[in-house]
């Protein structure tokens, strides 16, 4: 296929003769790591019309990085987990966990380095002008497709629910058989369309330009506030630690992250409680607790608002094998 040459191409995928397929159809390639690159697999689901999916798990041994010059290219990302350093045209920041991520190549080459002895779990969704420009507009007449609008409010966003649910089913999605791209072809259209019809609500150009000052500040404020979920950390005592007034902290933070402190705290506490669910043996009184609640009833109220299942609910429908050592902190 054409585009799966271009893809491993820009993606400087010369490792690929390397690669062991365990799994190959005309559309579903996947790949295992060959040992001098690392170990771990990657998936890449050719879905026709201009888009390609790559959805990988792996550990690096070495470095790795490539290069988005493709000037007609949309490259949307999520990373569960990475250590990663990315050049962009007009900043140098380190990949963060449980982010999205929004390249366009009409805006100048984007380089990514992947450090070595790494993990790298992460989805990648890359479309073509033959996609927003041939395919939307056939079928989808009356849709505009903003490529900058699309990139200013995916880049570096960390709350997105409806979008992280999406990619949340397509992490623990394993099946390869010929109905499996029914299912990528279907989670693709609904991420595009979640997108667009949060932009069809959201003016997101008020954000403005934040200095890289304070755009690490406020990923440091992110960090103390992940390590302090038991805690409601006042906005005095955050926006002391950042050296920012309240108003200021509070409209950073949104510009970074697109969502207000109380939000992003929420968010959190919601990944933790979803993994002390479903991988270990936590009542849920002590997962109230470690989470800050005062009670029981107070986080299933949340959490059901949130998932709309409750907390027992959602342990049974999710439940991997039980091990209490895997808790989060």
């Amino acid at each position: 296929m054409p585009f799966n040459k271009t893809i491993f191409e820009f993606l400087n995928m010369d490792f690929i003769d390397d690669c062991t397929i365990f799994h190959n159809s005309s559309q579903i390639e996947t790949y295992e790591l060959p040992p001098k690159w690392g170990e771990g697999s990657f998936r890449i689901i050719h879905l026709g019309n201009g888009a390609e999916m790559v959805i990988s798990d792996c550990s690096l041994s070495k470095n790795y990085s490539y290069t988005l010059s493709d000037d007609t290219l949309i490259h949307i990302a999520h990373f569960k987990e990475v250590h990663c350093i990315q050049n962009c045209p007009h900043t140098h920041c380190k990949l963060n966990t449980d982010t999205f991520y929004c390249q366009l190549g009409c805006c100048g080459n984007f380089q990514s380095v992947y450090e070595k002895k790494s993990r790298v779990k992460s989805i990648h969704i890359f479309l073509t002008h033959q996609y927003y420009k041939t395919y939307l507009s056939k079928n989808f007449p009356n849709i505009h497709f903003p490529l900058k609008k699309i990139a200013l409010l995916l880049h570096g966003n960390t709350y997105f629910p409806e979008l992280a649910s999406i990619f949340h089913q397509l992490y623990n999605y394993h099946q390869t058989d010929e109905f499996s791209l029914l299912f990528y072809h279907s989670k693709t259209n609904e991420i595009i369309s979640k997108i667009l019809h949060h932009l069809s609500k959201t003016n997101t150009s008020f954000y403005r330009p934040v200095r890289q000052s304070d755009c690490t500040m406020i990923h440091s404020i992110a960090e103390y506030i992940c390590s302090h979920l038991a805690q409601d950390t006042s906005i005095e005592s955050l926006s002391y630690m950042a050296c920012m007034s309240p108003a200021k902290l509070k409209y950073v933070f949104k510009s970074v992250f697109h969502c207000s402190i109380r939000d992003f705290r929420l968010k959190k506490r919601i990944e933790i409680a979803e993994e002390l669910l479903c991988s270990t043996d936590c009542g849920i009184c002590e997962i109230a607790s470690r989470l800050g609640y005062q009670t029981a009833g107070s986080f299933s109220d949340m959490f059901k608002k949130y998932t709309g299942f409750s907390p027992k609910s959602y342990r049974v429908l999710h439940k991997t094998a039980p091990n209490k050592n895997s808790a989060a902190n």
